[in-house]
């Protein structure tokens, strides 16, 4: 595998550091949880998030809820990236700005926006946001221009996958976010339709979306396993960057191995889940067992005989589990 000098390179945007490495920990909604957040962070495996979407229906959410929302990656005062997901262009430009005034009276290191227009979950669908929202780029367009209108030197990135339901969709889409300002693109290889089924053109969808970009730079996404993964798509699609999510809940030290290929390939997995162990103890109350089960299932697998003991164990024994 090549060097990790690529990676490690920051990525600037307008004078303003997004990221510091090409490498990011891709947004996880549903299994991103406290635990899972709070064992990252203690650990030093991540520099940076990029949050789960904060779903906007009506009003701009209170300032207790935005800082309820942000508490679990803001706990080693990291750079973020807020994700937000909506229909709204003017409520989304409007909860922005309010959450950005947070980036100087709380000095949380806010970087960016992120707009989600790429969750593939049938209720999010049914909501006519997420990946619905690439029937319509006009929309997303709307989007991108409202939040720079709140915050003009404030980078705005796109979350997408190729298009609802062929990959050529993304011919029309990706042109028109780019020409509405967008900052950065994180394009998901698949299609919305396709969820999560293995396809076989997914570099060469990507490498397209790259061209089709323009100066816009595009981090890629899908399918990133190993620190040979990430460089395969580097170098096969030539996007600015990669993003790990389901990768990442599976190897949670995934990041650090593609930034420090010398690394010794150990496997990191049990650490992790004393750290998760640990992290448990320091919250106000236990978490349900339900937040472990989520994370052994990511790590180890459902087959694994170190899943099926926990299966059996209450959530006061696992946290008391010499592991």
């Amino acid at each position: 595998m090549a060097t990790s000098s690529f990676f490690r390179k920051p990525l600037v945007i307008n004078g303003n550091v997004l990221y510091d490495s090409r490498i990011q920990p891709g947004p996880m909604e549903g299994v991103m949880n406290p635990l899972y957040c709070a064992a990252m962070n203690e650990l030093g495996w991540v520099e940076s998030w990029i949050t789960p979407f904060l779903r906007l229906t009506v009003g701009v959410p209170k300032q207790v809820k935005l800082l309820q929302f942000l508490d679990r990656y803001i706990q080693k005062s990291l750079p973020i990236v807020v994700q937000l997901m909506g229909t709204d262009a003017e409520l989304m430009g409007e909860t922005a700005y309010e959450i950005y005034k947070l980036h100087d009276s709380k000095k949380i290191n806010i970087r960016g926006f992120d707009i989600n227009c790429g969750c593939p979950s049938k209720v999010v669908l049914k909501n006519g946001s997420g990946g619905t929202l690439l029937k319509n780029p006009a929309l997303i367009a709307s989007m991108v221009k409202s939040i720079k209108k709140h915050l003009p030197s404030v980078p705005v990135e796109v979350k997408i996958r190729t298009g609802f339901d062929d990959p050529s969709e993304s011919k029309t889409i990706i042109p028109t976010i780019c020409d509405a300002g967008a900052d950065l693109l994180h394009v998901h290889f698949r299609t919305v339709s396709e969820s999560y089924r293995k396809i076989p053109d997914g570099l060469e969808r990507l490498q397209q979306a790259v061209e089709l970009a323009g100066d816009v730079p595009v981090f890629g996404s899908g399918d990133i396993y190993t620190p040979d993964d990430a460089q395969k798509m580097v170098d096969e699609t030539n996007c600015a960057g990669v993003l790990a999510a389901r990768g990442l809940l599976k190897d949670p030290f995934l990041i650090q191995r593609v930034l420090n290929p010398s690394q010794k390939n150990e496997d990191k997995r049990k650490e992790f889940f004393r750290t998760l162990q640990k992290a448990a103890l320091e919250l106000p109350k236990l978490p349900g067992k339900g937040g472990f089960m989520e994370q052994a299932a990511c790590l180890f697998g459902v087959p694994d005989p170190f899943f099926k003991k926990l299966t059996k164990l209450s959530v006061e024994e696992i946290v008391a589990l010499d592991v």
